[in-house]
């Protein structure tokens, strides 16, 4: 609100794998800790791109927990065991979580056309408060650009 986003920003609810809106809609496309929980994750690449407009921008943040097993000893959020069970449970189930990230992801945004930059551990630039709780998950950055 204090930057003025709410004129330049559009939220909506929908299934990532299959938006509704019209090829070339957005100028951006931003994704934080969400493909870790799809199914079908080349499918919601090849959504966001096609929303993207020539010359957009597309960041995802997410981690590779191809080796987690989230516990109450290795998060820092007070989850419940069931709730770290359910989160074990959709990782464990999901392709996504076999991928060596962030170098899969970047393999597939590059074969949909986008120039890609990725950054395997951004925490140290994320977390810049020392009394904040870092857990041992590297959180990858991947930007790309779509071309004009």
């Amino acid at each position: 609100l204090a930057y003025g986003v709410p004129d330049l920003t559009t939220f909506a609810v929908g299934n990532a794998q299959e938006l509704a809106f019209p090829d070339a809609t957005f100028d951006i496309v931003i994704s934080r800790n969400l493909t870790w929980t799809l199914p079908d994750v080349p499918q919601a690449y090849r959504e966001w791109v096609r929303v993207l407009k020539p010359g957009g921008m597309f960041f995802n943040f997410d981690a590779d927990h191809r080796h987690t097993t989230w516990d109450a000893a290795n998060t820092n959020d007070g989850l419940a065991a069931q709730k770290l069970a359910e989160c074990n449970a959709i990782k464990d189930v999901l392709a996504i979580n076999r991928r060596e990230r962030p170098l899969w992801d970047k393999a597939q945004l590059e074969r949909l056309g986008l120039t890609v930059e990725a950054t395997p551990d951004i925490r140290r630039a994320v977390y810049v408060d020392p009394t904040v709780l870092v857990d041992d998950i590297p959180m990858f950055a991947i930007c790309g650009r779509k071309p004009v």
